[in-house]
């Protein structure tokens, strides 16, 4: 009978001058490549399955995760074209969930603002056209035509100032 020879795996590694660390192990199967047919069809059909079952688990997952991310994209482009559009679903993970909420209070105060600042401005041209009406039926009733002439060029000065772009 002859006596076994596995290999051998030696690895070294200097560790200061003059002072080395070997260590060496006897590897398990030794012939594991030497065999035409160490990776069998069936080896090979599982693995396979495996990995596309993994991509495709992968694939789902990642989908999921980032379908509600841009979901949120979407709208914050968006979001200066049309206030009105209908709040974010508030599902996801959980950060982005967050966001979605966050985003949605965001565009409520924003139209709410809007909507007061509208409440405002009608609310302050309202006020102000009765007392300029009233100066303006006044300096109609002038008698003296240069001081006439003279409040309708300053009145039609300033309607020109006040319909100019701001900020002026």
């Amino acid at each position: 009978m002859e006596p076994l020879s596995p290999p051998i795996l030696v690895v070294q590694l200097e560790l200061a001058p003059d002072t080395w660390l070997y260590v060496a192990t006897l590897l398990g199967v030794p012939d594991i490549f030497s065999g035409y047919r160490w990776l069998s069809e069936e080896r090979l059909l599982v693995g396979l399955l495996v990995l596309l079952s993994v991509l495709a688990l992968s694939l789902l997952g990642i989908t999921s995760v980032t379908r509600p991310l841009a979901r949120l994209s979407r709208a914050a482009n968006q979001l200066g074209d049309d206030l009105d559009m209908p709040p974010l679903k508030e599902s996801g993970p959980k950060e982005v969930a967050a966001t979605a909420v966050a985003f949605n209070r965001m565009q409520r105060r924003i139209r709410e603002q809007i909507e007061e600042r509208e409440r405002l401005f009608s609310a302050i041209s309202h006020d102000l056209k009765t007392p300029l009406t009233r100066m303006r039926l006044r300096a109609e009733m002038l008698e003296d035509d240069y001081q006439r002439e003279r409040f309708a060029l300053l009145w039609m000065s300033w309607i020109a100032w006040s319909r100019a772009p701001w900020p002026r």
